[in-house]
């Protein structure tokens, strides 16, 4: 009877600790496993957000070079075309000045010369 007892009291104890364990072990992988996985998520995320972050700076950078460059360009087209346009302008003024000078001096230069010969003519008369 005692030694009944006493396996049976052995047998308890036995059985509540290997419970203890395999609960106690079944909780510690659990808490593991979703640790790890809230973890692997976690830093997934962030990671994700980081290279959205970085692909969005780097694509707004190169756009805006992009839009600097092609503003450049423009604005050396225009100013390009105007120093042209100016420079033609005061060309075709300088050309238009010269031509009615020497047009003006070579008519004096004639109307000198006529009223020379006519007056020589009336003298002689």
């Amino acid at each position: 009877m005692i030694q009944g007892m006493i396996q049976d009291m052995i047998q308890d104890m036995i059985q509540d600790m290997t419970q203890d364990m395999t609960q106690d072990m079944t909780q510690d992988m659990t808490q593991d496993m979703t640790q790890d996985m809230t973890q692997d998520m976690t830093q997934g995320m962030i990671q994700g957000m980081l290279q959205d972050m970085i692909r969005d700076m780097i694509r707004g950078m190169i756009q805006d070079m992009i839009q600097d460059m092609i503003q450049d360009m423009i604005q050396d087209m225009i100013q390009d075309m105007i120093q042209d346009m100016i420079q033609d302008m005061i060309q075709d003024m300088i050309r238009d000045m010269i031509r009615d000078m020497i047009r003006d001096m070579i008519r004096d230069m004639i109307q000198d010369m006529i009223q020379g010969m006519i007056q020589g003519m009336i003298q002689k008369i």
